[in-house]
C-alpha cells in the first residue's frame, strides 16, 4: 500500500462520511460494488478514471481535490471572499438605496406640507446626489469607474453649491466655490491624469513640467476669479500677479532642479536646500516692497518685534547654507572614493606594488 493510495482512501472516507453516506450508498450511486468503494478508502486500489468525475460529484468534492486528495484551500478561499463581497456589496447597494429613497420622500413630504411648494428639497436632494456618487455609484459602475465616479461627484457637488447660492441671497462666494473646486481637480487629478493617460514620446519624459504648468494656469484663473467677484482688479497687476509669481518661483526651481539638474542626488539636494534658505530671506523682503512695507529689521541681540521674524529668516538663510555645504563636501568625498582604481594584487592574492 503506497503512501498516495493511503491518502486517497481517507480523504474519501472522510468526504463520504461528511456526505452522510456508508459504502454501501456510495456504491449503490456509483453503481459499482461495495468491495470497490472498500478497496479504495484501505488504500488498496484507485477507481477507474471513468469514475473520478461521479465520484466527485457525490462526495461534494472537485476533479482536482479528489485526484489530489486534498481540499483546495485556495480556491474555497477565493469562493469564499467572492461570496462575501457580493453579500457586502448587494448590503451596501440596497442600504444607501433605501436610506436616499426614505430621505428624498420624506423631505419632498415635509418640505410639501410646511411650505406648500419645494424649496430646500433640492438643497436635500443635490446633497443626496453628492453622497450617492461617492457610497453607491462606485459599486454599481464596472467600466470607467474612476472618470464616472469623479464626473459624478463633480456635477453634483456643483448643483448643490448652485442650489445653495440661488436659494440664499446668492453673492459672490459660487464663483470662488466652483473655481476651487476646479483648482483642486486639476492639482489633484492632473498628475494622474498625465500618468494614466501617456504623452506622445517627445513629451512623455516632461510629465513634471506640464503637471506644474497646468497647476500655474489653474492657480492664475482662480486668483482673477476671486479678485473678480471681491471686486479687487485694481489690485491684480500691482499686487496679486507678483506675488502670485513670487511663490511660484520656488516649486518651479525645485520641479526643475529635481527633473532635470545633471547631478548626484546629493548635488541636488544640497541646491534645493541652499535655494530654500535664499529664497526664504529675499521672499519676505519681495513682498513687503510690493505691499508698500518696511523691510523686516534683523538684530540677533533682540527677539521681539519687529526684529523676530527677520532673526528667523537669518537663521533658515544661513542654516540652510550650511546644510547645503555639508552635503556638497559629502557628494564630493563619495566622489572620490568611487574613482579611486583599486589596489592591484599578486597571483597569491595579495595586495602588490603598482
Amino acid at each position: 500500500m503506497t503512501s498516495s493510495k493511503k491518502a486517497f482512501g481517507q480523504f474519501v472516507t472522510v468526504k463520504r462520511k461528511a456526505a452522510g453516506l456508508t459504502q454501501a450508498g456510495l456504491a449503490e450511486r456509483l453503481f459499482v460494488t461495495e468491495s470497490a468503494v472498500s478497496k479504495w478508502e484501505r488504500g488498496v486500489s484507485y477507481p477507474d478514471i471513468s469514475m473520478v468525475a461521479p465520484l466527485a460529484e457525490h462526495l461534494g468534492v472537485s476533479e482536482g481535490e479528489l485526484i489530489r486528495a486534498s481540499d483546495d484551500v485556495v480556491a474555497a478561499r477565493v469562493d469564499r471572499e467572492a461570496r462575501f463581497y457580493r453579500r457586502w456589496r448587494a448590503g451596501i447597494l440596497w442600504t444607501t438605496a433605501i436610506s436616499y429613497a426614505v430621505a428624498l420622500v420624506t423631505c419632498l413630504i415635509v418640505n410639501l406640507a410646511v411650505e406648500q411648494t419645494l424649496s430646500w428639497f433640492w438643497i436635500v436632494l443635490a446633497s443626496v446626489g453628492v453622497a450617492f456618487s461617492l457610497t453607491t455609484l462606485p459599486l454599481v459602475v464596472t467600466e470607467r469607474r474612476v472618470p464616472t465616479v469623479v464626473g459624478a461627484f463633480l456635477v453634483s457637488l456643483l448643483a448643490t453649491f448652485t442650489v445653495a447660492w440661488a436659494m440664499n441671497g446668492r453673492g459672490e462666494w459660487l464663483p470662488i466655490a466652483v473655481g476651487a473646486v476646479l483648482l483642486a481637480v486639476v492639482v489633484v487629478l492632473g498628475p494622474l491624469a498625465l500618468r494614466h493617460a501617456p504623452l506622445p514620446a517627445p513629451w512623455s519624459r516632461h510629465e513634471v513640467v506640464i503637471a506644474l504648468a497646468l497647476d500655474t494656469v489653474a492657480l492664475v484663473a482662480f486668483l482673477f476669479v476671486v479678485m473678480l467677484a471681491t471686486d479687487q482688479l485694481d489690485t491684480w497687476w500691482s499686487q496679486t500677479v507678483p506675488i502670485t509669481a513670487l511663490a511660484l518661483v520656488y516649486p518651479w526651481v525645485v520641479a526643475l532642479v529635481v527633473r532635470y539638474l545633471p547631478a548626484p542626488r546629493l548635488i541636488r539636494a544640497a541646491v534645493i536646500i541652499g535655494f530654500s534658505g535664499i529664497y526664504t530671506w529675499l521672499f519676505q523682503t519681495a513682498v513687503g516692497r510690493i505691499l508698500g512695507e518696511s523691510r523686516q529689521p534683523v538684530d540677533l541681540s533682540r527677539w521681539r518685534d519687529p526684529y523676530i521674524n527677520g532673526n528667523v529668516s537669518l537663521l533658515v538663510l544661513v542654516a540652510c547654507l550650511a546644510i547645503a555645504a555639508v552635503l556638497v563636501v559629502v557628494s564630493a568625498v563619495q566622489a572620490s572614493r568611487e574613482r579611486r582604481p583599486a589596489p592591484a594584487v599578486d597571483a597569491h592574492g595579495m595586495p602588490g606594488a603598482s
